[in-house]
């Protein structure tokens, strides 16, 4: 008798302090905001802010219906008048929050409501190998494979613009089957079938729930994170070998918050949470912005303490818009925060000028028809660019500043005036960071410095100057080598200063 009165006891105080929760979620003491006419004159002035608010009490007992009538407790009404709900996404993991339709006078007025902590528009964010393992030495006897086992049993969340699952690097091979804690899946609507390497997919836009990659960025960062082996790599028959991923024993599961408009921060949060929530053990976010944000204004960095304190580690990129001060990237102590940097290995492309000097440049387009041996003209103004002008080039080799449009897109327009080669110079910010396009075009990509060299020749010499282009293929053994990409080597302002990310590493 005494136990079950001791059990019905503490059965009614549970029951009581589930009603209690349920009470927590209503707000019927508040002052209703300010309701704005969305389709009326204000509706400019209508868009999505990410809100933090307290966590009600015991917010892990709560149903997710329960938090999402919380969160909505803090909106003027449920809908617009268009019927659009002004709720998106309601947050339990990455956040305490949710991001709404609202205008800066409804936050305004919501500022004042018990709760309410910091809102703020969201923005729009951007989509920041086979020889790589063996120069880091990860695959040699003794070194990280040996002692992780590739990453076995290990869950990589990849918060990115999803995934072209039928690539090589994505096959099951070797796989065992997912870790019986992961509770995430591939949705119907992903398009995206699962197996032993892709073990969740789904999107996260506010309209279509496809998490097939449209851009190629997720898929990029998905077989660096985890891909597995595929022995058959090259780049127009050029670096061959076998390309794998860091960890080619891990898992992956993927969501999808980046499409053709970019990565809304909204859509980022809620990857991050459905991340935490599915069980992964790494989330992995390739994503930046035009600037660098505050700690409070970063939905990585506010994600991934979120992450940490269950037990998963983050992963971030430091950015590609240096090398200017202030612009490194999601760089809280919490966050290993990751640049790129290069491998000792070179597509090399000779640039071998007329009085005898020869500079090493990169091109993965290594043309076995071009006659190295000929001498040929060069010509240097507006030629890359200025479609009246190509009638100059024909037969000559034309030098190109970088910028205005995309190298690969500058040799098309040169080739179709017929002209021979091209040969890019780096500006003063990028230094010596070259790059093996596959040009459609006898090409070669030079550093700042050899560059300078050039222009000092043709500049010296006139209407005379000649050249060629040496394709050597492969090399190993550049340097130096490792080095930062010059988009990276920026410093960061937050009450501190860092010169460079907390990691490095060849991509």
């Amino acid at each position: 008798m005494d136990d079950f009165d001791t059990g019905r006891f503490r059965l009614c105080v549970l029951l009581l302090f589930l009603c209690g929760l349920a009470g927590a979620v209503k707000r019927e003491d508040q002052l209703l905001l300010p309701i704005v006419d969305d389709r009326g004159g204000n509706s400019n002035g209508l868009q999505t802010f990410i809100v933090n608010v307290e966590e009600p009490e015991a917010v892990e007992l709560l149903s997710s219906r329960k938090l999402k009538q919380w969160h909505e407790s803090f909106l003027p009404n449920a809908t617009l008048d268009s019927g659009e709900p002004r709720l998106i996404y309601s947050y339990r993991h990455a956040i305490s929050g949710f991001a709404a339709k609202l205008t800066p006078e409804e936050v305004r007025a919501m500022e004042a409501m018990e709760g309410f902590v910091y809102a703020r528009p969201e923005t729009t964010m951007r989509m920041e190998t086979t020889y790589t393992p063996r120069f880091l030495g990860i695959s040699e006897m003794g070194g990280a494979w040996d002692s992780g086992n590739m990453g076995e049993g290990v869950i990589i969340g990849v918060i990115d613009s999803g995934i072209a699952a039928d690539h090589y690097s994505f096959s099951d091979d070797g796989m065992p089957p997912p870790p019986a804690k992961f509770k995430g899946s591939c949705r119907p609507f992903s398009k995206v079938t699962c197996n032993n390497k892709i073990i969740g997919a789904r999107g996260f836009h506010y309209g279509p729930d496809t998490a097939v990659d449209d851009a190629g960025h997720g898929t990029h960062v998905a077989g660096i994170a985890a891909g597995n082996f595929y022995d058959r790599a090259e780049v127009l028959g050029m670096a061959a070998g076998t390309a794998s991923g860091m960890a080619p024993r891990a898992h992956l599961s993927i969501y999808k918050v980046c499409y053709s408009d970019g990565c809304q921060e909204s859509d980022v949060l809620s990857g991050i949470d459905r991340a935490i929530k599915d069980g992964v053990d790494i989330v992995q976010m390739s994503l930046g912005g035009d600037s660098t944000p505050r700690f409070n204004d970063d939905p990585i960095v506010h994600g991934s303490l979120s992450a940490l304190r269950r037990g998963i580690s983050a992963v971030a990129s430091a950015g590609n818009n240096g090398p200017d001060h202030l612009t490194l990237s999601h760089d809280a102590p919490w966050v290993l925060t990751v640049g790129a940097s290069s491998t000792d290995r070179r597509i090399r492309a000779t640039v071998k000028l007329g009085n005898g000097m020869e500079l090493d440049g990169e091109s993965a387009y290594q043309p076995t028809s071009f006659d190295s041996s000929v001498m040929l003209p060069i010509v240097y103004g507006l030629f890359c660019n200025d479609s009246s002008k190509m009638n100059q080039i024909s037969g000559k080799i034309v030098l190109c500043e970088l910028g205005d449009i995309k190298n690969i897109e500058k040799g098309k327009l040169i080739l179709q005036a017929q002209g021979a080669a091209m040969i890019l110079m780096n500006p003063v910010p990028r230094g010596y960071t070259t790059s093996s396009d596959a040009h459609v075009l006898p090409a070669s990509s030079l550093s700042y410095y050899d560059s300078i060299k050039v222009i000092r020749y043709y500049t010296t010499v006139g209407a005379s100057a000649t050249a060629t282009i040496v394709f050597k293929g492969t090399v190993f053994n550049s340097r130096p080598s490792p080095a930062v990409a010059s988009f990276l080597q920026g410093t960061r302002n937050q009450k501190r200063r860092h010169s460079r990310p907390t990691s490095s590493h060849p991509a």
